[in-house]
């Protein structure tokens, strides 16, 4: 992968390559966004550029040892920490090491576009969460310890920082403070707050912007070679997305599993009856911690489109014929009035579930706001 497969971020190209040529590279780079951005790719394509026995016009040649080695994510001195969980350790010190197989097909499957729950659902975990954990950061510090002889950086991509085991802590600290010479850590972050303030002060932040409109809805066609009517409202819909996009692409009877559950959401919400929230929420908390992330992120944009429908008339989204009429039905309820509401309650939801906060507990409180929001109406 190379910046040259990569929609958009030019702006975020340019500072890159900039840095090299000006002599100002870090030792360690926070790559911070949201879900379904470019963080990855750009991590990546920043790697393979690094390490260019030929690099022009503000990219990799592709073509040289090192460049072919990249794309294939071989590079002898490209290394890989991601979140791995208990359920699918294959030894009894697992590490990112133990997947790395599957981490390279998941990449390729998804251009570097996968989400967290892809990547679990990709190696079996249904519930929990992964962590890196404290044996992934001795097998970096062993790694690094050994000299280069192929290419001048070693590049450590760290996906999902914030998943980081409290007692790996320390000895990533450790190698952050004393890092080997022409070594470079990307960490990749969508939610730098849950980062520990010490690793925040070893990294320089780059913010990774969400892909507009445009670059999703090219993206689409170009991947899928669907008409560009098409993929004009999925990337509407995904809200820079482009994970989201794509799995709506590819799932369309999910998309409409995951709005007939919205549907019935909707539908407790607006009866505000307390005998049929507990048992959705139950049997909704069983879905693993980033599916109801993303099932929350939807639900917004969803809210946001019915809100557009309900004002001008119009409809944006990809949402079959044989739903539109329940769709134009519960637009009706969302108002001026509600919608920031709305839109305050989940991203708090989503804010608390993302810093482990009960599920169940949180999922319910939701749910009786949004019960109150609607008599707003």
């Amino acid at each position: 992968m190379f910046f040259k497969d990569i929609y958009g971020n030019t702006a975020v190209k340019h500072h890159l390559v900039r840095m090299v040529e000006d002599n100002r590279l870090s030792h360690a780079i926070l790559f911070s966004g949201q879900e379904g951005d470019a963080k990855l790719q750009l991590a990546i394509a920043f790697a393979a550029y690094l390490n260019c026995e030929n690099p022009h016009d503000g990219d990799a040649c592709g073509q040289c040892p090192s460049c072919i080695q990249m794309k294939k994510l071989s590079h002898p001195e490209l290394h890989f920490i991601f979140p791995i969980a208990g359920s699918v350790k294959k030894s009894s010190e697992p590490s990112s090491s133990d997947h790395i197989e599957e981490w390279r097909d998941f990449i390729n499957k998804t251009d570097g576009l996968g989400t967290l729950s892809d990547w679990y659902d990709s190696i079996g975990v249904t519930t929990g969460q992964g962590i890196i954990n404290a044996n992934d950061c001795n097998n970096i510090i062993r790694a690094l310890s050994y000299t280069s002889y192929q290419s001048r950086y070693k590049v450590v991509i760290i996906w999902m920082i914030e998943r980081l085991f409290h007692a790996a802590a320390p000895k990533l600290l450790k190698i952050l403070e004393e890092p080997p010479e022409d070594t470079l850590f990307i960490l990749i972050t969508e939610d730098r707050s849950a980062i520990l303030d010490t690793i925040l002060s070893r990294t320089q932040t780059l913010s990774i912007p969400a892909f507009t409109a445009n670059d999703v809805s090219s993206y689409l066609k170009a991947r899928f070679n669907i008409p560009a009517e098409e993929a004009a409202k999925f990337a509407e819909f995904s809200d820079g997305n482009a994970a989201m996009a794509v799995n709506m692409v590819l799932s369309p009877e999910s998309n409409s599993n995951f709005f007939d559950e919205f549907i019935q959401w909707m539908r407790i919400c607006l009866q505000a009856d307390m005998l049929k929230i507990l048992p959705f929420v139950d049997d909704f908390s069983k879905n693993n911690r980033e599916k109801v992330l993303m099932f929350l992120r939807s639900s917004l944009s969803l809210l946001r489109q019915a809100l557009y429908l309900n004002t001008t008339g119009k409809m944006s989204i990809p949402i079959p014929e044989s739903q539109m009429a329940t769709f134009t039905k519960f637009a009706q309820f969302v108002s001026p009035s509600n919608i920031t509401i709305f839109n305050t309650a989940i991203n708090q939801t989503i804010y608390r579930i993302e810093r482990n906060g009960l599920i169940p507990l949180l999922m319910t409180n939701l749910t009786i706001n949004l019960c109150r929001a609607f008599k707003k109406k």
